[in-house]
């Protein structure tokens, strides 16, 4: 008989290798929403950069080093930051190329093509509680929408309190949310970019047009009240 493991607990096993909380360094699964470990103040660039990389690359179908470059610097991105997106893409295979996984091994027309493990990450990862509860651990935030790992966890036993787990999850989603509305007031008004055209290169693809990854949030938050009912 095949034993089947529910998703949910399998993201937390990779997730979770020594600690009952995330532990970044032992495991195989990333933080899409952590590039560079930017604290700066309004840094939406090191929440977004890796998801607005793989969506981009996975709706034009693959693109040139040198292609991905220069949309990313037309919309505003830093290079130490699209740099350290590419890396950690690449590093943990997100993303593929014939010349290496670091960007120093790219040439400009290098072609980079999103992996099936991208499709997975943009897909169900991004919406799924249980990676988010984690991803948060790992994620430049406020102090004010974080909640300490001691509140989630019970001091390291699994048998922390389950609303300050999903609370912890309700505050990523919103914090995420408002990276997205700073990164629209930028290609809005400073840039002067049409968002839907953005989106359809940038966003996630929903019924053929581009959608910020924040307007599928509802499915999360039902999840969420789904878990807190059990």
């Amino acid at each position: 008989m095949k034993a089947i493991v529910p998703l949910d607990l399998l993201y937390e096993c990779l997730m979770t290798i020594h600690y009952p909380f995330y532990d970044v360094k032992s495991s195989f699964i990333i933080n899409v929403f952590n590039a560079c470990d930017s604290k700066k103040t309004n840094d939406y660039e090191n929440t977004l950069v890796i998801p607005r990389i793989l969506s981009y690359i996975t709706n034009m179908d693959g693109v040139t080093y040198k292609g991905l470059k220069e949309k990313f610097n037309s919309c505003g991105y830093s290079r130490r930051c699209l740099k350290a997106g590419i890396d950690k893409c690449l590093f943990y295979g997100l993303v593929e190329t014939s010349e290496g996984n670091e960007t120093e091994h790219l040439k400009q027309d290098t072609r980079i093509v999103a992996s099936t493990a991208a499709a997975i990450y943009m897909n169900e990862l991004i919406y799924n509680p249980s990676y988010l509860q984690y991803a948060c651990e790992d994620t430049p935030m406020p102090e004010i929408l974080c909640v300490p790992v001691e509140e989630k966890y019970n001091m390291g036993e699994f048998r922390g309190a389950k609303e300050n787990r999903m609370s912890s999850v309700r505050k990523m989603l919103l914090f995420i949310e408002q990276e997205e509305l700073k990164e629209k007031r930028r290609i809005v008004h400073t840039l002067k970019m049409n968002a839907e055209e953005y989106l359809f290169e940038m966003g996630i693809r929903t019924d053929g047009k581009g959608v910020w990854i924040s307007s599928k949030f509802d499915g999360v938050v039902r999840k969420i009240d789904r878990i807190m009912s059990e």
